[in-house]
């Protein structure tokens, strides 16, 4: 998947592809690396889809969300989504952001979540100025489309249709282009009318008209990793010169080896990294695990958990049974994220899979478990923190991409079920984390503090 990309990227004058004076494979390279990914949930969508009343009683039920926190002013503007919240003492907290938010003061923020199947209910959500994309995104799209009667779609980019045609890919180009123009004008009139100092985002690709919107009127733009990065993750490596204000000003990464990655690489439109630790990470030490899966979990000798990813869930799904059926001693703890556990269905599990969809989280189960399993999740290099060796399945050689340099005694690559059971048996080496920073509330501290200065 990566390597393919990769391929495309050198092989074509990506970087020479401007649209009314824009470098658009700034942005476009997302969509076009999504579509390198195969879509596994194509049918199984069809067959959960939604009804047209279901699905408009719920966009509305999300546009409410939080709605009177609209009406205020506010020097921070963050965007999330519902998946990164974890249950904290009753309380869910977004484990990206909360503490960012808590320095700069509550009452200067406004977050702007996009719900992952849903919100988490607002009583229980630790904070308190927030509201969903959804309405945002509403309004954004029904003006979108009303523009769009008014724009001719009739151009076209030589090496896209080259792109196109001799790689197979089915990327309305045109499209995306205009939305985005469209959608980045929008953004500007929304920052216009509340005047942020800054805004900070979990996760740049797929937000590039806010960032652009937001640069382009001289806000500062902030990216907090939510996950891996790595030498080979094509948002943060990419193998031509890109335009800077399509990316963050600055991005704050879990540890120096992200940020060495990062600064290292000559075409980098990351010109500030630094270097802060996780708060998640903190967060997660404090927490307990759930009583009910401690006294399951318990009742096992020895026993692994699974954190899935989207693209390879039916490859790493087929490989766990086959390994669980041959090894009955073993017990595998699958947290569910993408699917649930109707999809699974299909795969016929043996009676020592467990499968979890939303009652547990992958970092409860996780650290229940005596070791951890996954093709690239970022619970591997969590995992190391709780003492849990991380077993890294090769799917697609996507573990050794990513993984390859690792300097972890307690992550290994297992490119088969021989060298997959030869980990399991392995014990865990103490050692300290090499992926985070340590220290993470007074690095924050230090880097609000140099940018409300910047602001004055």
């Amino acid at each position: 998947m990566f390597d393919k990309f990769r391929d495309i990227e050198q092989k074509y004058s990506v970087e020479d592809i401007y649209y009314d004076n824009e470098q658009v494979w700034s942005y476009l390279r997302n969509t076009y690396f999504n579509s390198t990914i195969e879509n596994i949930s194509e049918d199984y969508t069809k067959e959960t889809k939604e009804g047209l009343l279901t699905k408009l009683y719920r966009m509305i039920k999300q546009s409410l969300y939080g709605f009177r926190n609209w009406f205020g002013r506010y020097d921070y503007i963050f965007f999330s989504d519902s998946q990164e919240r974890i249950l904290v003492e009753g309380l869910y907290v977004d484990k990206s952001l909360e503490k960012i938010i808590e320095t700069h003061g509550a009452q200067k923020c406004l977050m702007i979540e996009t719900p992952v199947s849903q919100h988490k209910p607002i009583e229980k959500v630790s904070t308190k100025r927030i509201v969903s994309s959804t309405l945002l995104n509403l309004f954004l799209a029904l003006l979108s489309r009303f523009i769009l009667l008014f724009k001719s779609k009739q151009f076209t980019i030589d090496i896209l249709e080259q792109l196109n045609q001799r790689e197979e890919f089915l990327v309305d180009y045109q499209r995306i282009i205009l939305q985005f123009n469209i959608r980045k004008y929008l953004y500007k009139i929304f920052f216009r009318l509340y005047h942020p100092k800054a805004i900070y985002i979990n996760c740049y690709y797929g937000k590039q008209e806010i960032i652009c919107a937001a640069n382009e009127l001289h806000i500062q733009t902030i990216e907090v990793q939510h996950g891996l990065i790595g030498k080979e993750h094509y948002a943060y490596n990419p193998y031509k010169k890109l335009e800077k204000k399509f990316f963050p000003n600055t991005l704050l990464t879990y540890g120096d080896y992200d940020k060495e990655i990062v600064s290292s690489n000559l075409l980098s439109p990351f010109s500030d990294v630094i270097s802060v630790g996780s708060y998640g990470l903190e967060l997660l030490k404090k927490t307990a695990i759930p009583p009910d899966l401690q006294n399951l979990v318990k009742q096992y000798q020895k026993t692994v958990s699974i954190s899935t990813q989207y693209p390879v869930e039916n490859e790493l799904a087929l490989f766990i049974k086959a390994v669980a059926e041959r090894y009955s001693q073993y017990e595998f703890f699958f947290a569910l994220r993408h699917f649930d556990k109707n999809y699974y269905k299909k795969f016929n599990m043996p009676s020592n899979v467990h499968l979890f969809y939303q009652e547990y989280t992958c970092y409860d189960i996780l650290k229940s478990c005596d070791m951890h399993c996954t093709v690239y999740s970022t619970c591997a290099m969590e995992s190391v923190s709780f003492n849990k060796k991380s077993i890294l399945i090769n799917i697609d050689e996507m573990a050794s991409n990513l993984f390859a340099d690792t300097k972890s005694k307690n992550i290994y690559i297992a490119n088969n079920e021989k060298e997959f059971l030869e980990a399991m048996q392995r014990v865990f080496i103490a050692e300290e984390n090499i992926y985070y920073t340590s220290d993470y509330e007074k690095n924050i501290l230090k880097f609000i503090r140099r940018l409300e200065q910047s602001d004055r």
